[in-house]
């Protein structure tokens, strides 16, 4: 995360990574390290917010980006994506298409259209090309956020969706209002998913294989030069045990 005011530039003087067809609004809100790179026809609108880029981002053309908004070191973002204000991404992330609100940690993948809004994404999740989220219901009713073994009444209207670390999506997967997806999980489907949604689900009716996943795991790691750690192969493995029982 941001370590050092000093990586970030106080006023955009210095235009050399920003392409001069790209529009920057209320530039005074806007903070961009050195070796961020905004490529050409690109909005960054900071009436609402700051604008913040950590170091090696890189914004391709024609994204339109609104604060408040921060994204860290090495993330990309695709062309054409709407990145519509209150949004935090960390490191090494791919992201496009339409998203509002949304946390993201690290090394997650979200690079196609689709929309995503309200929700909190973990690490090393991959979406699908035009997964989807619904977060307000069509009634615009309070949501109800379903667990295991129990609903929590969010007293909230907008509300998205919370995936855990390694869990990936089909294209073309549809998220209901305040859903639930567990670790590991592998999400395809037709129709609306459920809206809980066990750790190592295959599809809707299987469990994911525990060796498979762990070979899956390390090729996605390493397309991110990571290794995944003999703890954190135990602690997997500790947890798939005590979920599939």
């Amino acid at each position: 995360m941001i370590s050092n005011g000093d990586e970030f530039k106080d006023e955009l003087t210095n235009n050399s990574l920003i392409d001069n067809s790209s529009i920057l609004i209320n530039k005074k809100n806007i903070y961009l390290n050195k070796t961020s790179t905004i490529e050409p026809g690109c909005i960054l609108d900071a009436n609402k917010g700051p604008i913040v880029f950590s170091n090696n981002v890189l914004i391709e053309s024609g994204a339109i980006i609104k604060g408040p908004i921060f994204i860290d070191k090495h993330s990309i973002i695709k062309s054409g994506s709407k990145l519509n204000s209150n949004i935090l991404i960390g490191p090494e992330c791919r992201i496009g298409g339409e998203i509002t609100s949304t946390i993201f940690q690290g090394y997650s993948n979200k690079q196609h259209d689709g929309f995503l809004g309200n929700s909190f994404i973990g690490e090393w999740i991959n979406l699908g090309a035009n997964t989807n989220n619904s977060n307000l219901k069509n009634n615009y009713g309070k949501i109800k956020f379903n667990f295991s073994n129990k609903i929590v009444d969010t007293n909230k209207i907008f509300l998205g969706v919370m995936i855990g670390d390694f869990t990936r999506t089909g294209i073309s997967t549809m998220i209901n209002t305040g859903s639930y997806m567990g670790l590991g999980a592998n999400i395809f489907g037709e129709g609306f998913q459920n809206k809980y949604i066990e750790s190592f689900a295959w599809g809707k009716d299987d469990v994911t294989n525990f060796d498979k996943f762990i070979e899956t795991i390390k090729i996605i790691k390493s397309r991110r030069n990571k290794k995944l750690l003999d703890s954190e192969i135990s602690f997997l493995k500790s947890y798939y045990e005590f979920i599939i029982k």
